[in-house]
């Protein structure tokens, strides 16, 4: 299953309720740029499905989070590449390679 970084552009509202004329409308709106990371469950021809969440394995896989975006709105879409799956990356690299809670040392001088 493809783990991937995907950026997007998505649709925008003003969200200002009432009356306004077209030129306060279309000096103030432009689509936004979006990012998503997550695994890939569905691709055809118009849309792709993607899932930022995942737990389980086989049969008691499962995914939360879930994206549904038309192919025409996605800019980029790459492989996350850090040599791991989401599986087997540990929740704080940092506190695996012991560099978080680990005790300061005082250098004491002999001599």
């Amino acid at each position: 299953m493809r783990h991937v970084r995907v950026e997007w552009i998505d649709a925008t509202s003003s969200h200002n309720a009432g009356w306004k004329t077209a030129s306060e409308i279309i000096g103030s709106l432009t689509p936004s740029r979006s990012t998503f990371t997550g695994w890939v469950l569905h691709e055809d021809e118009v849309y792709i499905i993607f899932a930022a969440h995942r737990i389980g394995e086989g049969d008691d896989e499962a995914f939360d989070g879930d994206l549904c975006l038309p192919k025409g709105c996605i800019v980029s879409m790459k492989d996350v590449t850090d040599g791991l799956s989401g599986r087997d990356r540990p929740a704080n690299p940092a506190r695996k390679r012991g560099k978080l809670g680990a005790k300061k040392r005082s250098r004491t001088r002999v001599g």
